[in-house]
């Protein structure tokens, strides 16, 4: 439900529901606190080893409303509609999937001196720049050379230098996915398999 639960989160939920449970015997420093013990957090934790602590991904509440079974029934339906009528064969069905690259990558942790308030680590820049990769593949596994998108808008070919063969970059001043250059992002995916054929 993208409404994971912190572990002080699960303390206090534990507390709360044993209090309204009929003859549930629970330590008295519960009361104090008002939330269970770390104790007892650390044993429920070594009693289900299929949890874990995880750093989650941000989900804006649009996508996570989106997210429902409705619209992924409308979805299955309309994509099972889409096959009968055109017949695709499964190498001219595509995930397309984007992500931002940013070109300083965060330091790694160093060993400095005690009480130290500031610690430098050379890089090439103090703040990357975002660069939008776009990754192809087809339900067969084939992967399509990738597309960059970056936050230029002259000369952008020169930044395709040691990329996979056949990648296709294009500009934007901000680094991201804009209307048009989905459309050459398509572009790219119909060469591809026009030169597949040839």
């Amino acid at each position: 439900m993208n409404y994971g639960l912190t572990y002080e989160q699960v303390r206090v939920m534990v507390y709360d529901y044993a209090r309204i449970l009929p003859s549930c015997k629970y330590p008295k420093n519960w009361n104090t606190h008002k939330k269970a013990g770390v104790d007892w957090l650390y044993g429920f934790m070594r009693r289900n080893r299929t949890l874990s602590l995880r750093k989650p991904e941000s989900t804006s509440l649009a996508r996570g409303l989106g997210f429902n079974r409705n619209r992924v029934n409308e979805f299955f339906n309309n994509y099972k509609n889409v096959l009968e009528k055109h017949k695709f064969t499964p190498e001219r069905i595509f995930n397309l999937d984007e992500t931002g690259v940013i070109t300083v990558l965060n330091p790694p942790k160093v060993i400095a001196t005690k009480g130290k308030k500031q610690i430098g680590l050379i890089a090439s820049a103090e703040r990357g720049e975002l660069v939008t990769v776009v990754g192809i593949i087809n339900a067969t596994g084939t992967a399509l050379p990738p597309v960059y998108i970056f936050p230029r808008v002259r000369n952008i070919e020169e930044y395709l230098e040691r990329s996979p063969a056949l990648s296709a970059a294009f500009g934007n001043k901000s680094g991201w996915m804009a209307g048009e250059l989905f459309v050459k992002t398509l572009e790219h995916c119909k060469t591809y398999k026009m030169q597949q054929r040839k």
